[in-house]
């Protein structure tokens, strides 16, 4: 699969506003053929929307986690920071949702392209069964990433979930901490990485004012899992 033909053709049909998807004005005549500016400027925009996307999940991920340590904790200073997290990644969140709806960007079919192109990838490469991808491009900030990276991110990712449903007490604290650290760190390092591949000034600026929360969190979950080594 060709990404610059991809994001050239399907883009369009995706993420843009229907407005954007016809042309010719009131005559409704067709679009001219896309000149390789057309591409370039649909690949930009696809890279903006689907870092748009990446954080948006990521924030859904640690939401989903919180809650469920929030009913499990009975230690205060994991709750104190269980509801920190509960805060900030709502308050992203909603930032990341109205950004996508001012820009005309559908997250939801984002999502869903991004998906089927692991999918693709998997298909490609014949080295094993696809299998199911569902969740794996909510580990995908970037077009084309190797679908064994996103595949492994999402296997880890499901089987501390499971755990921090089986743990209580100090065990449910440490695995719950630790989760956040490796959560935190993947998505600060693929974000820094695709930031650095795209030019448009709205997301850059949207996306430095979010990465900042996500390093403080990282930050403050190392501190608490060396007090937990301690006590």
């Amino acid at each position: 699969m060709n990404w610059q033909r991809w994001a050239a053709s399907v883009f369009a049909a995706l993420v843009l506003p229907a407005s954007a998807q016809t042309g010719g004005g009131a005559a409704g005549t067709a679009n001219p053929p896309k000149t390789s500016t057309d591409a370039t400027d649909n690949q930009e925009s696809l890279r903006g929307a689907m870092l748009v996307s990446f954080l948006h999940q990521a924030n859904l991920r640690e939401i989903d986690m919180a809650r469920l340590v929030k009913t499990k904790s009975d230690s205060p200073q994991i709750s104190r920071f269980v509801d920190e997290l509960l805060t900030d990644h709502q308050a992203m969140d909603d930032q990341l949702v109205t950004f996508a709806k001012d820009r005309g960007i559908d997250l939801e079919a984002v999502r869903a392209r991004v998906q089927a192109d692991i999918e693709q990838q998997w298909e490609e490469r014949r080295t094993k069964a696809v299998g199911s991808a569902t969740g794996e491009w909510a580990f995908t900030a970037e077009p084309r990433v190797d679908p064994e990276v996103a595949r492994l991110a999402m296997t880890k990712f499901r089987a501390s979930q499971d755990k921090l449903r089986t743990l209580t007490g100090a065990a449910l604290s440490r695995e719950f901490v630790q989760a956040v650290i490796d959560d935190h760190q993947m998505v600060i390092d693929r974000t820094s990485r695709a930031l650095a591949r795209i030019n448009d000034p709205e997301v850059k600026g949207l996306v430095g004012k979010l990465l900042p929360v996500f390093k403080r969190h990282l930050t403050e979950a190392q501190g608490l899992q060396d007090r937990l080594s301690k006590s």
